[in-house]
């Protein structure tokens, strides 16, 4: 087991001795983790730029002066994962870094024994680090963690709250541009739009919601219905909410939202829109990420938002 000493150095200590400074996990059953350390993992993104120097500096008296180079110059893009108590994250056989590719179709390209991932920004270069190539990147990094660290417990600290970060699926439970009244015909029907690899898109239907009682709830007609497959419509979903429970005001004496959505301080049933937003199937929506860790069995949880600061790494 690896710790911190008062010095600032990490060291490895044998978990059987007893130390008067350390005086152990206890015994199972007397905490939640079962005696388990539980290891914080904290995703890292770090740009450096080619003109990055300092503005001050000695010089010898038979130095001329040069001008600067104009601009910040090539960038380059460290991601990785560090945590407290091991360090950047590493299988225990070494690593290698590999550069990600800036093919569309391609896969973040970290090594067997890194999460590491260098990337060169910029559209005539690697191109951006989307969403995909986040959760490639954690995919990696759990595998190492599963083969090299199975006997903690592992929270990712994960990331800030960046749009690359926190997307959510195509299909995900989302209020936004859902239409009051059902279409006329399929080829205005609501549906979400999925964007491929390939840069090609296609349409499918929103994932299904839940009642309060907890049941399944289709957005869409069934089959046997004159309208099959098409959008139910906010004011046919909101009162199916209301036949299974939930207490809200009759929608159709409602708009379908507030003028460009900004609803009056605290309101939440003031509109469709709005209703439907605060229902709880759709605050508990997940992005891709939680879902992606969350089904490996791991714990993540996201930075507040415009505080950084609270990351241990920019203490550094």
């Amino acid at each position: 087991m690896r710790k911190w000493t008062r010095d600032g150095t990490l060291e490895t200590i044998d978990e059987e001795a007893e130390s008067p400074d350390d005086p152990g996990p206890g015994p199972v059953g007397s905490n939640p983790c079962h005696g388990r350390w539980i290891v914080i993992w904290v995703h890292d993104e770090s740009t450096f730029y080619a003109h990055d120097r300092h503005k001050l500096r000695w010089v010898h008296s038979s130095e001329s002066a040069k001008p600067y180079a104009k601009g910040e110059g090539a960038s380059l893009m460290v991601a990785d994962f560090v945590s407290p108590d091991y360090g950047w994250l590493r299988g225990k056989t070494g690593y290698v870094v590999i550069a990600v590719r800036g093919d569309a179709s391609a896969d973040v390209s970290c090594s067997e024994d890194s999460a590491r991932v260098l990337f060169k920004a910029g559209k005539n270069r690697d191109g951006y680090f989307t969403n995909d190539k986040i959760l490639e990147q954690a995919n990696h990094a759990m595998d190492i963690i599963d083969k090299d660290y199975p006997d903690n417990n592992h929270v990712f600290f994960f990331y800030d709250n960046a749009k690359t970060h926190t997307a959510r699926r195509p299909d995900a439970l989302s209020a936004r541009y859902m239409t009051v009244k059902p279409p006329r015909d399929a080829s205005s029907n609501f549906l979400c739009i999925v964007k491929d690899r390939d840069s090609t898109t296609r349409k499918v239907r929103m994932q299904d919601g839940q009642f309060l009682d907890g049941t399944s709830q289709s957005f869409y007609f069934p089959d046997s219905h004159p309208q099959a497959g098409l959008f139910k419509g906010m004011r046919h979903i909101i009162q199916e909410c209301i036949s299974h429970g939930a207490n809200l005001p009759d929608p159709t004496k409602l708009l379908a939202q507030c003028h460009e959505f900004k609803c009056l301080p605290g309101a939440t049933e003031c509109c469709c829109c709005r209703i439907i937003f605060n229902q709880p199937d759709f605050v508990a929506q997940k992005s891709k990420l939680e879902e992606l860790c969350e089904s490996r069995g791991y714990r993540i949880t996201f930075y507040p938002k415009f505080h950084c600061e609270v990351s241990f790494i920019e203490q550094c």
